[in-house]
């Protein structure tokens, strides 16, 4: 025999959980809404996605400041310009970041470029890549993926800096200091909190 409960809220009898008993399903009907907003989640099976935070610009952005990739030297918070950022808070320290950039880019020269990777106010890159040598003015899409422990539960900002390899400027989503291809060209950075 079924039986209906309706109440606008459910509390403990003692202490603060309430408890479904082991081989129980709670089944949340079709079309309802289950609303988690402001709770944490727990005991998800690792290898989950929590949430994805993405920033996406079309926006020409350029810049003189050498990245070097032949140099030996950690690259810093001074090189290049930012140019992409995104912020997240995870729900767990032990829970993983997979950060993923898509660039967009062309050199007036055809020098090399590079975007470097940086977390909050840390002054050395975490992680950096760099296009192939192109003629003047050609483009190349560059790619980087970089995963890490969240190790904070606070907000945390990634940015991403691109600079040219030489003397020339380096530019994101155009060419010649103008956009290309009506404007329509995209970079992305993303950022992945998956359940450890």
């Amino acid at each position: 025999m079924s039986s209906v409960i309706k109440a606008n809220e459910w509390q403990a009898a003692t202490g603060s959980t309430v408890s479904i008993p082991s081989g129980t399903t709670l089944d949340i009907a079709s079309g309802a809404t289950f609303d988690v907003t402001g709770a944490t989640v727990t005991g998800l099976s690792a290898g989950k996605v929590l949430q994805v935070v993405t920033t996406k610009s079309q926006t020409v952005v350029s810049s003189t400041s050498i990245i070097s990739y032949e140099s030996t030297s950690a690259i810093t918070n001074t090189q290049g310009v930012e140019c992409l950022t995104a912020t997240i808070t995870p729900g767990a320290t032990s829970n993983r970041l997979v950060v993923q950039c898509s660039f967009t880019g062309t050199s007036d020269s055809g020098s090399v470029h590079a975007i470097a990777l940086f977390q909050d106010s840390v002054t050395n890159a975490i992680a950096c890549c760099n296009s192939q040598t192109n003629g003047t003015d050609s483009g190349s899409t560059i790619s980087m993926i970089w995963e890490q422990a969240a190790g904070t539960t606070s907000a945390t900002t990634f940015k991403i800096r691109v600079g040219p390899h030489s003397s020339t400027t380096v530019y994101m989503n155009g060419r010649n200091n103008a956009a290309a291809w009506g404007g329509v060209p995209i970079s992305t950075l993303q950022i992945w909190e998956i359940e450890a």
